[in-house]
């Protein structure tokens, strides 16, 4: 699965197992003004086999979205695999679970997410959330090249 390639918009790849939850974030990224390519991948095998597929060409996702609870491989060793990757290690993961556990929290901030959310309970509240991790990673925060 190859992400999007438009010149200078930003890319995401969402790894999500839950079919209603990954296409309640492509729309609420599609709803955005600028809104950022989105790639879902239900597992995290499937993730690390699309970024493989972005290596030769240069291109990698601009942030990731992860869940945590995901079948085979789970969010953790997806991460650290992800960050043991030097074509990777700078990329962007922000968890995005329904797990609010703190040991959770404490492990995954250990393996160097970048950040911990909590899966709104609504549509609405992930559209707003949506539009603040744009605002947040596209907008505010110089990310490297």
């Amino acid at each position: 699965m190859k992400l999007p390639e438009v010149h200078g918009q930003k890319r995401v790849l969402v790894i999500e197992d839950d079919s209603t939850d990954a296409m309640a974030l492509v729309r609420a990224f599609s709803e955005l003004g600028n809104p950022p390519g989105v790639v879902v991948a239900n597992d995290a095998t499937m993730a690390l086999e699309t970024l493989d597929l972005q290596r030769a060409s240069g291109s990698h996702p601009d942030l990731i979205l992860l869940d945590l609870g995901l079948p085979g491989m789970d969010g953790a060793e997806f991460v650290q695999r992800l960050k043991a990757d030097r074509d990777y290690c700078r990329i962007p993961v922000v968890v995005l679970t329904a797990s609010s556990n703190e040991a959770n929290v404490r492990k995954l901030y250990d393996l160097q997410v970048n950040g911990y959310l909590v899966k709104p309970s609504s549509y609405q509240e992930l559209a707003d959330l949506v539009e603040l991790i744009e605002h947040y990673w596209f907008g505010a925060t110089r990310l490297p090249d």
